[in-house]
């Protein structure tokens, strides 16, 4: 994968590089919370890590 690749790649999924690691992650799991109607940031944290 080429940095242009990657960087579209961030931007589709929402990635902000200049965004710590834990606020990138953090919106994407509230995005994905709201997306299918889960109430709990843990239950997408679950899902994710199985």
């Amino acid at each position: 994968m080429n940095y242009e690749k990657t960087r579209q790649w961030l931007d589709d999924h929402g990635v902000i590089l200049e965004e710590s690691f834990y606020t990138a992650l953090n919106n994407l799991a509230k995005d994905y919370k709201k997306t299918n109607d889960l109430r709990l940031l843990e239950e997408v944290y679950q899902k994710l890590g199985g």
